[in-house]
């Protein structure tokens, strides 16, 4: 399962060349929970809760989750936060669809869709979900005559149902839709954080005899000012001049699409956003066109073309994903802005220094006395494109998403052991907990904790470094995923050309970190003393009690808690987010023969 944040989708009109308009949906508004096949309904519905937001779930186009109506009837009769809609592949919409529109959900065929049924609610919502809009595919039922259906060829989903982890040997089993435990289990109790709350009011009448009276108050005022000011106004002074200073305009930032693929670094970096302010409109026949540059170093690597800039108020703003979902941040490390004319779309930024008129990069000079000679560059390289430890573990992309989704799987087997506690079924349980020793110890420990001739059960790859430190010295294999990012942090803000923005997101995370790791050492020490029992012990009410403080704290480590009696964590999901934002480009005023150069 994978949470991503909402704010990264583009708008529905792509234009041919990959430039799509930047999102109108603000960050932490809304959610998208992109399903796995081997996930669980009791999962699925423990993140929904405790995550505190509007989602839009997207199905995988296969697997048993969400394939029957008693998985949507939970879902209706659960406290979870409002469903905006369903994304429902091509190939599950004949049969899945008909199990959403009963429980009153909504279901599109696309994100493009799901996002444009969030930002204009229907009439018809009631009870924090959406009745399926008329202009979407609807079943055909016996009644269903009423219902128009669409002609129109339909969007593939976003999701293609590879972001799964395809390195267990063994899939969990998964269990039966509507099956309650036996034994009354807690619940994790995880209050939402306070948010924005960006309120939709509908368009307001204004009164003929008021607007008439501001225009007739408008017109006295301005008229004189327009025949008494011989030259440009001081706003528009004010405007040319701070276009022409050092400062930064804006932000060139990487985001990730979602459509990952555990065995590669598809998915990942693959979209560039621009947000920049304090632009100079390029005169008449003239426009400016975005370009993103490989390293210096890698002169062989096309530079991209992102698209024309359409300048509106010194304003402008740009989203480009890759077509093949490359990772872009591998490669590219520099930005360009180029003013060049309007009659053809250029190919290639100009040599001309000339046409340059705004730049940014991410900085590559080495941190003096690193014996590595790793830059700022690198450690954000390290932290979310490709690090080489991974690497050489056979393992693509960068510490961030690999501590996101072995953490996810300890939440996972965590809510499943407990579940099968209540089933009586003692074998799964076994080996749901000795996966969570496993993954938090790492391969070249974990036999330590666990009993003799124990299988391995997890990735071999993902589970070789541990996700936390416990042991001094070479003992535990490779440093952990969560110490190694640490080390990346600590690396950055280190690193000359950080931003005081950066220092302090490094510093945030550095603390979520701390709380995580307690967190997971408690889930560890649990699931040790769980794996040392015999069947008989299993069904004790003793293993209960460690099988629920296991979850809770599982929990905690992978979404979080905010206040009580035992104070805020900020998860996983939370830093995941956030080592994002450190791929950040400032942008300034470009300089000839400084890093924007082609």
């Amino acid at each position: 399962m994978k949470i991503d944040d909402a704010s990264y989708l583009s708008t529905s009109n792509e234009q041919a060349n990959g430039t799509l308009v930047l999102p109108s949906i603000e960050r932490g508004q809304l959610s998208i929970v992109q399903v796995e096949p081997e996930d669980t309904l009791e999962a699925v519905l423990a993140v929904l809760e405790q995550h505190g937001r509007p989602a839009i779930i997207v199905l995988p186009e296969r697997g048993p989750i969400f394939s029957q109506a008693e998985d949507f009837i939970r879902l209706k009769q659960s406290s979870t936060p409002a469903i905006i809609s369903f994304v429902i592949p091509r190939e599950r919409m004949s049969s899945v669809a008909k199990f959403a529109y009963n429980e009153g959900f909504a279901f599109t065929s696309s994100l493009a869709k799901a996002k444009a049924l969030f930002l204009q609610p229907r009439p018809d919502q009631h009870s924090g979900f959406l009745a399926p809009p008329t202009e979407d595919l609807i079943p055909q039922q016996t009644n269903a005559s009423s219902h128009r259906r669409e002609n129109t060829q339909r969007q593939t989903p976003l999701t293609n149902g590879t972001g799964q982890d395809t390195g267990e040997y063994e899939p969990l089993q998964m269990p039966r839709a509507g099956y309650d435990p036996v034994t009354p289990l807690p619940t994790t109790q995880i209050p939402s954080s306070p948010r924005k709350q960006h309120s939709r009011k509908g368009r307001q009448l204004i009164p003929l005899v008021g607007a008439v009276s501001l225009l007739v108050i408008a017109s006295a005022v301005l008229l004189p000012m327009l025949f008494t000011q011989s030259g440009p106004s001081p706003l528009i002074v004010r405007s040319h001049q701070d276009t022409h200073s050092t400062a930064s305009i804006g932000q060139v930032s990487f985001t990730n699409s979602g459509q990952l693929d555990p065995n590669s670094n598809t998915g990942l970096n693959d979209i560039v956003s621009l947000n920049l302010a304090g632009l100079k409109e390029p005169p008449a026949g003239m426009s400016l066109y975005a370009w993103l540059l490989s390293d210096k170093t890698q002169d062989t690597i096309a530079p991209i073309p992102l698209g024309k800039l359409q300048v509106v108020g010194g304003k402008a703003q740009l989203s480009y994903q890759h077509p093949q979902h490359a990772d872009l941040l591998v490669n590219y490390s520099r930005f360009l802005i180029t003013e060049q004319p309007s009659s053809v779309t250029p190919s290639s930024p100009p040599l001309d220094e000339k046409t340059w008129r705004y730049q940014g990069s991410f900085p590559d000079a080495p941190a003096p006395g690193d014996e590595q000679g790793y830059s700022l560059l690198s450690h954000v390289r390290h932290l979310l494109a490709k690090d080489p430890t991974l690497t050489r573990l056979g393992l693509s992309g960068g510490l961030d998403v690999w501590l996101y989704r072995n953490t996810s799987k300890i939440f996972e087997w965590s809510n499943a052991a407990r579940d099968d506690w209540a089933g009586d079924n003692t074998d799964l349980l076994r080996r749901q907990v000795d996966r969570v020793v496993q993954y938090l110890d790492g391969q070249v420990y974990a036999w330590r904790d666990l009993p003799a001739n124990t299988p391995w059960l997890v990735d071999p790859k993902a589970g070789r470094p541990g996700l936390i430190d416990f042991a001094t010295g070479p003992q535990q294999g490779p440093g952990s995923y969560l110490s190694h990012v640490r080390l990346h942090l600590t690396g950055m803000v280190n690193a000359p050309g950080h931003t005081d923005a950066q220092k302090q997101l490094a510093s945030k995370i550095d603390t979520a970190l701390t709380q995580v790791e307690t967190v997971l050492k408690q889930v560890r020490k649990d699931a040790i003393q769980l794996a040392k029992m015999s069947d008989t012990q299993f069904k004790s009410q003793e293993a209960l009690t460690l099988l629920n403080d296991m979850q809770v704290n599982a929990s905690k480590a992978y979404i979080g808690q905010n206040g009580g009696t035992t104070g805020s964590v900020l998860g996983v999901v939370w830093i995941h987010d956030t080592i994002q934002q450190l791929a950040q480009m400032t942008i300034t005023i470009a300089t000839p023969g400084d890093a924007g150069k082609p």
